[in-house]
């Protein structure tokens, strides 16, 4: 809860800056938002990625505690 307000605060630094930058020059804008999307895309793939594998160990080690008891 208390980092509601930075996050708001961020997020209009943000969009502001966007904003601005969409004003002085759309084609940087949009280099800039593709570099971002690209970025956050790939974030979230290996994100996803590394969580299934360490779940799959997790589970693997649950299989084979289960099997002392």
């Amino acid at each position: 809860a208390q980092c509601v307000p930075n996050l708001a605060m961020n997020g209009a630094m943000v969009a502001g800056c966007g904003v601005y930058l969409l004003w002085l020059s759309p084609g940087a804008f949009l280099g800039v938002a593709g570099i971002t999307a690209a970025g956050a895309a790939g974030y979230y793939w290996l994100h996803r990625k590394s969580f299934s594998a360490i779940r799959a160990s997790r589970d693997a080690k649950s299989q084979t505690f289960q099997q002392f008891h």
